[in-house]
């Protein structure tokens, strides 16, 4: 096998696992803390997913991989500098906090103690994240593998016995997810100063300030479609209401693991057809992205009604009213899809400004709709419009592809009458299946039947992924 190839299948099963995980300890820490703890912990996490983004500016991503093709012989040198940059934004961040330090106590509800930890992990994390970049860059798969394994182990394994152990349980899973964490990031912190010796490059730091400043928007607007709904929630309805929405978001969004397979393997070869616009590639394309549409729907719907199965398994019954949540949530993924094939055209054809501003429309329209609607309806309407979010995201996304499409007078490579219907279906049935989680032989009966008819139609799934190794 190729070296790529090597790295390709290592790197997916380490994600992989990664979730697994991730999923596993899920029922450990629901049962251990309680729903108000573990909103506390999810809205900590939330918050320094939003941070990072400003003071470690992505740098692992964006400029990271043109910055490497430039600088050919000096990886090292580079990756050392990258980081010498994102840490010196966190050490103005710091000063920033200090001197207004009960402004941001109160703006993110931490005590000074925990700020300062959050502040430690911005501080440590990029290493990490440019680390990990520089290996995938390198195809330098089995370090990577190792040593994020071991600290996936580690996190929940330490963190369970420091919780068990504790009186303040929620700030106890908070300080040993973060110190961990931070122990195995300074190891790389250290690592890369002493490999790559270098701390400044005014042109290094320059063209990355000038290229990856404008894509935060990007960054953040999908941060804050994934993070903002429990933010929202902690602090216009209660932390136990972040906790509940949080179990239901992270069970719910486990079928993303599907998403990033079927993209990963429909992009390359997409973009091979995207090529030369004949009606025989056209019709492919079409025929293979009905097909991976219509198999994600099956999915989307068997996943959604086992979703009391699936929240027996993960919490305890303080977290059982959270399963109304599911089918919105999973409606949500669904558009993940759909947006994803619209957003590869924009891709292929670099319009990545236009993904910009569909990324921020959406998160915009989101925040809106949250402020405008938990106070009156609960947290629970905050699934709906999470999935209103992604509507408006992927209703963007396509414009914009038919925008650039006309621009290069190229046909639509996607059938977009089976993508509506296939979204209608999906959208009524979010609506109207909480009616069946009170009768289990019907659902079973329905994930029966689906599966069914996926086994029967096994060939043509065989068939296609042929044709696209073709």
């Amino acid at each position: 096998m190729p070296i790529p190839a090597k790295a390709a299948f290592w790197l997916t099963l380490c994600s992989l696992m990664q979730k697994g995980v991730s999923i596993i300890t899920v029922p450990i820490f629901t049962r251990m803390l309680s729903t108000s703890e573990y909103g506390v912990v999810s809205v900590f996490v939330s918050w320094g997913n939003i941070l990072i983004l400003f003071t470690g500016l992505s740098l692992a991503s964006g400029v990271f991989n043109t910055a490497m093709i430039r600088y050919e012989k000096e990886h090292n040198r580079v990756v050392s500098v990258l980081l010498g940059l994102s840490t010196t934004i966190t050490f103005a961040f710091l000063l920033i906090y200090l001197a207004f330090s009960s402004f941001f106590n109160t703006l993110f509800g931490f005590s000074t103690g925990l700020m300062l930890l959050m502040i430690l992990r911005l501080l440590l994390a990029p290493a990490f994240n440019l680390w990990m970049s520089q290996q995938r860059f390198e195809y330098n798969y089995m370090p990577f593998v190792i040593y994020t394994l071991c600290m996936t182990v580690a996190v929940p394994a330490i963190g369970y016995f420091w919780v068990l152990f504790s009186q303040d349980r929620g700030t106890a899973r908070i300080v040993s997810m973060t110190v961990v964490e931070c122990a195995f990031y300074a190891v790389l912190f250290i690592v890369i100063f002493f490999k790559g010796r270098s701390f400044f490059d005014k042109k290094i730091w320059w063209h990355s300030i000038k290229v990856n400043v404008p894509l935060i928007p990007h960054f953040l607007s999908g941060t804050i479609l994934n993070q903002a709904d429990r933010i929202m929630i902690a602090a216009m309805v209660s932390d136990s209401a972040a906790g509940k929405y949080s179990v239901a978001y992270s069970a719910a969004t486990l079928i993303q693991i599907a998403i990033s397979s079927i993209n990963s393997s429909i992009i390359p070869w997409m973009y091979k057809r995207l090529k030369k616009d004949t009606t025989e590639n056209i019709s492919n394309i079409k025929q293979v992205t009905n097909t991976a549409t219509f198999f994600m729907l099956l999915a989307i719907v068997v996943f959604t009604l086992f979703a009391p199965e699936f929240m027996a398994i993960l919490a305890t019954k303080e977290y059982s009213d959270a399963i109304v949540l599911f089918p919105p949530l999973t409606a949500g993924v669904f558009f993940m899809f759909v947006y994803n094939l619209f957003a590869n055209i924009e891709l292929y054809y670099e319009k990545s400004t236009y993904v910009t501003i569909a990324s921020v429309i959406a998160a915009v329209a989101n925040v809106i709709l949250n402020y405008i609607f938990i106070p009156v309806f609960g947290y629970m309407i905050a699934g709906y419009t999470t999935l209103i979010g992604y509507i408006i995201y992927t209703l963007t996304h396509y414009y914009f592809t038919q925008k650039i499409l006309k621009q290069n007078q190229r046909k639509m490579p996607l059938d977009l009458s089976f993508l509506f219907k296939s979204c209608i279906v999906v959208i009524v049935f979010s609506i109207f299946v909480n009616i069946l989680y009170d009768f289990w032989i019907l659902r079973y009966s329905l994930v029966i039947g689906s599966t069914i008819f996926i086994i029967y139609k096994k060939d043509t799934v065989i068939a296609l992924i042929k044709k696209m190794k073709s």
